[in-house]
């Protein structure tokens, strides 16, 4: 049953090393969250968790990059969130852009997604591998920009 997993989770490596979409990344970091999820409920062992963990982490920064990238390009579609509606009820003004909720994302997910692809690689690095919690990290990272900041 070990094996199975792992090769499940290298399957979901290569797949995230070819994704392109968000939906793509998205389905990827659930995958591994579940898989991980499973590892440690049927005890398969601590290298087969953090793998998945891992494989997880890789996933949301990814989305995260995505995320950014989609804002600072054609930008996300907000729905009707403080805007007027305009046009008419026979020809509405509709907006083509992507949501997030288009792509089965929630706001804490591309929040954490997105804080993720913004960490410092050694922190970065330090979350992927378990030995840090990703609250631990966004501290550190909160603590040095303040400590950077200009005195007012």
């Amino acid at each position: 049953m070990n094996d199975l997993i792992v090769v499940r989770l290298e399957r979901a490596r290569d797949a995230l090393a070819e994704a392109k979409t968000m939906q793509a990344a998205k389905k990827i970091a659930d995958m591994a969250g579940a898989a991980e999820t499973y590892a440690r409920r049927q005890e398969l062992g601590q290298e087969v968790i953090d793998y998945a963990h891992g494989l997880r982490v890789d996933a949301l920064a990814l989305l995260g990059t995505m995320i950014k990238t989609q804002k600072a390009g054609e930008g996300l579609n907000r729905g009707l969130a403080g805007s007027h509606v305009t046009g008419t009820t026979r020809v509405p003004v509709t907006d083509d852009r992507p949501t997030l909720a288009s792509a089965s994302i929630t706001k804490k997910v591309s929040a954490l997604a997105q804080k993720l692809a913004d960490l410092p690689p050694v922190l970065f690095e330090q979350v992927r591998a378990g030995t840090m919690a990703v609250t631990a990290a966004l501290r550190e990272v909160r603590h040095a920009s303040k400590k950077d900041a200009p005195p007012l």
